[in-house]
């Protein structure tokens, strides 16, 4: 019996493979962006431009392209967002006024010229482009379009809390192409991403009293010092503005933060062959976050591999999607400790850089993730803080997929 039960496992074992081998490609695709916007802070709305380049590397020809709109999971009660709040006991969405909800509107998209037509999908989240002319292997086309992205009150990742902004998931982004064909997904609170690397290049206009981080490196000089202090009170907004440009490379997703009370302290993080800078941001940013900053960039960099961006940046702002939320290079934390901060910086390799499907196989960032963090944790001696079984737990409790 253990002689067959031997031989059952090596069989279930070599398909799996397989399985799993078919199901991977030695190609991905390749998405560039650059994105123009301007924030109104009294209509809490942004207004602007991208084009979207999108590269097929895959053998097959496309005729038509799912491109994500994931303000509209704010729209109203039947998005799927809206649904599985509902089903999670959650009524705060449900019974939020008109002003209150979100959407993005004008989406008009056109390559080379030329209109092209657009199909709705069972999701209003979820748009179906369809294109003129199939896109062949190895071919690139722009597809370009105006847009405005109505910004709701915080209910999960996008939205704003006053005049604090925390803008992720909320420009037009295609689905991901892979072996397995398109991958649509609606936006969900409790469920996480999948995408496309590529560059982004992003303007934003906005009044120049605000304070604005975001993914990739800021193009204006002097724009980020070392330090800011915090302002007590909100402001009235300046009435001349800025526009802040910020450029990433080899990454799949962009946020970007914006409040006119913010302040932030900075620290260098030696790593040998590359200096990181550690930036917190908050209302009353603490030093001591910087170091929790550094015990993640430094442990990942020694056991998984060197932090490859210039900056590891969190935020302290308004999030109810868990207790952080990453992106690569910044992360917002809804609660700042030493082990949300130390998981989500970690969430730079485990999805940002060793991207997965997360929606589909969230154990592959998440316990991955919580490994790592609670070896890393476990290095200061803190009692408690080595059991993997618990940090697994907790990183439900903060990611709350």
């Amino acid at each position: 019996m253990h002689k067959y039960g031997i031989i059952l496992v090596s069989v279930f074992l070599k398909f799996t493979s397989l399985a799993q081998y078919t199901q991977q490609a030695p190609w991905q695709q390749q998405v560039d962006y650059v994105i123009d916007v301007t924030l109104d802070d009294k209509k809490h709305e942004l207004t602007g431009d991208i084009a979207i380049t999108y590269t097929n590397n895959s053998p097959d020809v496309l005729q038509e392209m799912y491109i994500h709109l994931w303000p509209n999971a704010y729209k109203n009660n039947e998005t799927a967002f809206a649904k599985q709040m509902l089903e999670n006991g959650e009524t705060e969405f449900y019974y939020a006024t008109e002003d209150e909800r979100g959407e993005i509107s004008g989406i008009a998209f056109t390559a080379n010229g030329k209109a092209l037509t657009t199909e709705a999908t069972a999701h209003i989240d979820v748009l179906k482009v369809k294109f003129n002319e199939p896109l062949t292997s190895g071919e690139k086309r722009t597809l370009v379009t105006s847009f405005t992205v109505k910004i709701p009150k915080v209910f999960s990742r996008l939205g704003h809390e006053g005049q604090n902004y925390f803008i992720s998931q909320w420009y037009p982004k295609p689905a991901v192409y892979d072996v397995n064909g398109w991958n649509p997904m609606p936006y969900l609170n409790q469920g996480e991403f999948y995408a496309e690397f590529g560059s982004f290049k992003v303007a934003v206009t906005l009044p120049s009293n605000y304070t604005l981080v975001a993914t990739g490196e800021c193009m204006n000089a002097g724009e980020l010092t070392t330090t800011k202090n915090a302002v007590d009170t909100v402001p009235l907004s300046a009435l001349n503005t800025k526009t802040v440009r910020f450029e990433a490379a080899d990454v799949h997703d962009f946020a970007w933060f914006a409040s006119k009370q913010w302040g932030y302290v900075t620290k260098e993080i030696d790593l040998g062959t590359t200096q990181v800078l550690a930036r917190v941001v908050a209302t009353e940013p603490d030093k001591k976050d910087l170091d929790h900053i550094e015990t993640a960039i430094q442990y990942y960099s020694d056991n998984v591999g060197t932090y490859p961006y210039s900056h590891a940046t969190v935020v302290h702002g308004e999030l109810k999607a868990g207790g952080g939320m990453e992106y690569p290079m910044i992360t917002l934390c809804d609660f700042m400790s030493e082990e949300v901060i130390v998981h989500e910086v970690g969430h730079n390799w485990f999805y940002g850089i060793l991207a997965n499907n997360e929606r589909t196989y969230p154990w592959m960032d998440e316990s991955i993730n919580s490994y790592y963090e609670g070896e890393a944790m476990a290095q200061n001696k803190k009692p408690g803080l080595g059991d993997l079984n618990t940090t697994i737990m907790m990183a439900f409790v903060r990611d709350n997929y």
